[in-house]
């Protein structure tokens, strides 16, 4: 009996060991596959910028070309990231406070699920729409590799302005850069 426990136990920690090191070999693989896609330079200022897809909260498929009918700002974010979460609060004030009617604010993140997210901007009290880029189109298109990675679009879909961290200068910046694209 003893050595059927044993063998059992072993075998146990056999699996176990198996099950670790395929999760480690899928893990590299995944992160293989995003460092060669994010390295290189992002887009150009003044270049076209970069087709990709998200997912808005209701799992609808949304193309970055039905996002620049109108200036707009993009923001790469993780909910990890104390940068990218006050970014986003001074974001939603922005709107709350302003007239931003023809400025798009797309706030992305790869990393959460939409409802992840939506728990998240709940407790923060935080109004801004949820998109999600679990298949990293965005983030690969723009070469993302710090959060907040920032991009403010024209009309056209050129880029303007691109910026990586934040700071309260970086949203003086970013908040005159977009009242001038309006006017």
């Amino acid at each position: 009996m003893r050595f059927w426990k044993s063998a059992v136990f072993y075998s146990l920690i056999a699996i176990m060991l198996l099950v670790s090191v395929g999760m480690d070999y899928v893990q590299k693989k995944e992160m293989e596959e995003d460092l060669k896609n994010t390295s290189g330079p992002p887009p150009a200022i003044g270049s076209q910028a970069p087709e990709f897809n998200v997912m808005n909260k209701d799992k609808a498929v949304i193309s970055s070309n039905e996002l620049y009918e109108k200036n707009t700002l993009i923001v790469s974010w993780d909910i990890n990231c104390s940068p990218s979460i006050e970014m986003l609060r001074k974001l939603d004030n922005y709107i709350k406070t302003q007239d931003t009617g023809n400025i798009n604010i797309i706030p992305i993140n790869t990393e959460n699920t939409s409802m992840q997210i939506e728990k998240f901007f709940s407790g923060e009290q935080i109004d801004l729409p949820i998109f999600t880029d679990n298949k990293k189109s965005a983030k690969w298109a723009f070469k993302v590799t710090v959060h907040p990675s920032i991009y403010i679009i024209d009309d056209q879909g050129l880029i303007l302005h691109r910026q990586t961290g934040f700071s309260d200068v970086i949203m003086e910046s970013i908040i005159n850069i977009l009242n001038a694209a309006d006017n």
